[in-house]
């Protein structure tokens, strides 16, 4: 009879495998921070769209938003250096 479920092997992690889980493990308080902002920046925009009066909310919410696609290009650029194995410009 042939295996209908194929199980796990009890086989070592390959390499790429090992690089994988340590980038994700290394990343994950970035990944906490990476959605606080993204939280923020929700209700900073939210709070100044309902005020058009308010430019200087408007300008925070301009503010948190940059710095929101900053953080994001920044994290993923590291998750990429660390999955290649290069610890370089870690914050």
């Amino acid at each position: 009879m042939s295996e209908v479920v194929e199980f796990p092997r009890s086989k070592p992690e390959s390499t790429a495998d090992q690089a994988h889980a340590a980038a994700f493990r290394d990343m994950e308080s970035e990944v906490c921070d990476l959605a606080r902002m993204a939280e923020l920046v929700f209700m900073h925009v939210m709070g100044a769209l309902s005020d058009l009066q308010d430019t200087r909310a408007h300008g925070h919410a301009a503010l948190l938003a940059q710095l929101s696609v900053k953080t994001a290009n920044d994290f993923r650029d590291r998750y990429y250096a660390r999955y290649r194995g290069e610890r370089a410009n870690d914050a």
